[in-house]
């Protein structure tokens, strides 16, 4: 985009990958799951134009991203205490989700497998 639309790739205020986006659209704020400095890597790159402003802050996956807004916590019913926290890969937020004994998911003696580009594990 930088190379062959120069006006719209002006335009770019932040990169957001799709989990960084509705972490955005909850909180207001642009920070996403700490995975890599990927946006420091695409920034540094020769040629690619973008800056380390336009990518959204790191947070890692169990810390605050921020509250949650008072628009998307009226639109959602949720209280606006709620935190939203930086967030999970899917296998392991799967994996999580689906040992949460204490809420129903499975009881004692059940277990899950989520195979995938990280495979994982999880029983009660």
């Amino acid at each position: 985009m930088h190379k062959h639309e120069p006006d719209i790739f002006a335009q770019v205020a932040v990169v957001l990958l799709p989990a960084a986006y509705l972490n955005f659209w909850l909180t207001g704020a642009t920070r996403r799951r700490h995975v890599r400095q990927w946006g420091h890597e695409l920034a540094g790159r020769e040629g690619q134009g973008m800056q380390v402003a336009q990518m959204p802050t790191l947070v890692e996956g169990c810390d605050s991203a921020g509250d949650l807004a008072p628009e998307s916590a009226a639109e959602l019913h949720l209280s606006v205490d709620v935190i939203v926290v930086g967030g999970a890969g899917d296998a392991a937020a799967a994996a999580a989700a689906a040992a949460a004994c204490g809420i129903g998911a499975c009881s004692g003696g059940d277990g899950c497998v989520s195979p995938g580009a990280r495979s994982l594990a999880a029983a009660c």
